[in-house]
């Protein structure tokens, strides 16, 4: 089994299935972003891949603490071909431009509420 995969036991179809990790970034690291990446720890189905925030800081010692990259522009992040899906934790307004762009490239998007102001 590769890096990134589990192995899903059926108990209906007694049947083993090789299933992709999702692949999640976070754009936005402030209280509730933090909230989100503990939260993508305790989902064995998914794994945290990149983090981005404007603030240099913070996303610097947000991608020490979780060993992934950092990106201080959220275009950045989606342009690294490191995530499957984003999860926007940005103030509202910017919500619809990050959320375009990610969807505009293939990449689903989470958005907090709302998703457009």
């Amino acid at each position: 089994m590769r890096s990134g995969e589990l192995v899903i036991k059926s108990q209906e179809f007694k049947e083993e299935k090789i299933m992709k990790r999702v692949r999640l970034g976070v754009i936005g690291l402030g209280g509730m972003g933090q909230e989100h990446i503990k939260s993508i720890e305790d989902i064995p189905e998914a794994q945290l891949t990149a983090v981005s925030d404007i603030d240099a800081e913070v996303t610097k010692k947000t991608s020490e603490e979780c060993s992934v990259p950092g990106f201080t522009n959220h275009e950045e992040l989606l342009e690294s071909k490191l995530v499957d899906a984003v999860l926007i934790v940005t103030p509202h307004y910017s919500h619809p431009e990050i959320g375009i762009a990610a969807m505009k490239k293939g990449i689903h998007c989470l958005s907090e509420k709302p998703i457009a102001a």
